[in-house]
């Protein structure tokens, strides 16, 4: 008996240190916070002072149609963006995730030339699992970046600029989907002489 209290002990342990944050498949992931290496646009129009914030790609309002600074339902940089720069959004806790979305506006301008999508579990370690190209923010794809990938356990997602573009950047969201976890399974053995 204290062999087999011991064992379940043991399993317990094992299974919280593997534990990780579980979505279904498709499940849009709860962003916590977001950041860039850019600055906010700060209209001098009454009323808009601090209108476009980095924190306005996770208020869930998706505002592509308009791209003119009445709109304050996005993130908008006060200058191109330059090879390097980055977007990132925070989740609330560590996923495998397996799509992303960017909303973009319909600047015809506004947007990376070319950008890779990177997911990380400690903000310092990154990998890429998807890019695109300015060419593809367009009215044929609802100015919206779709990307699908093979599952990546993530607690932080980035947008990175590769190649520049030729006007700011307008971004009004960006989304993190999560899938289901990789299955573990665990075999116990049992034995005549009661050993496992």
């Amino acid at each position: 008996m204290k062999h087999s209290t011991f064992l379940f002990g043991l399993l317990a342990a094992i299974l919280s240190l593997l534990s990780v944050q579980t979505a279904q498949a498709g499940d849009k992931l709860t962003i916590s916070d977001a950041s860039t290496s850019l600055n906010a646009y700060s209209s001098g129009s009454a009323g808009r002072q601090g209108a476009y914030q980095i924190t306005k790609i996770f208020d869930g309002i998706k505002n592509t149609s308009t791209n003119d600074n009445t709109s304050t339902n996005k993130f908008w940089s006060d200058d191109v963006p330059a090879v390097g720069d980055w977007v990132k959004v925070t989740l609330n806790d560590t996923y495998y995730v397996d799509q992303i979305k960017l909303y973009f506006t319909t600047s015809a301008t506004d947007k990376p030339a070319a950008a890779d999508l990177e997911v990380s579990v400690d903000d310092n370690n990154w990998e890429k699992v998807a890019n695109f190209t300015g060419d593809e923010i367009s009215d044929a794809n609802n100015y919206t970046i779709d990307k699908s990938f093979a599952q990546q356990r993530a607690k932080y997602v980035r947008m990175k600029v590769t190649q520049a573009g030729t006007g700011w950047l307008q971004l009004s969201e960006f989304e993190v989907y999560g899938g289901q976890t990789i299955k573990v399974s665990t075999t116990f053995h049992y034995d005549a002489g009661g050993t496992y």
